[in-house]
């Protein structure tokens, strides 16, 4: 799992202009799923958008799922 601040690309571009698609994903992994629903905003991430798409993704956890993988909210 990576760390909060590790994709290198300092935050969201602050101007990204029109795109052609916006993909929303919305990601309630509050339960036996928070470890792998982080894992799966990796893959989003490392997948990468073109100049034509943005993503943007809202996801909620629960903190006792992912204690028992010694990760917090640093985790994402």
């Amino acid at each position: 799992m990576r760390r909060g601040g590790d994709s290198g690309g300092g935050g969201p571009d602050p101007n990204p202009g029109t795109r052609e698609w916006t993909v929303m994903v919305y990601m309630a992994a509050d339960n036996n799923l928070a470890v792998q629903g982080i894992l799966d905003l990796d893959e989003m991430e490392d997948a990468g958008v073109t100049g034509a798409v943005s993503v943007v993704t809202q996801a909620e956890y629960n903190p006792d799922a992912l204690a028992q993988y010694q990760c917090d909210a640093s985790c994402w």
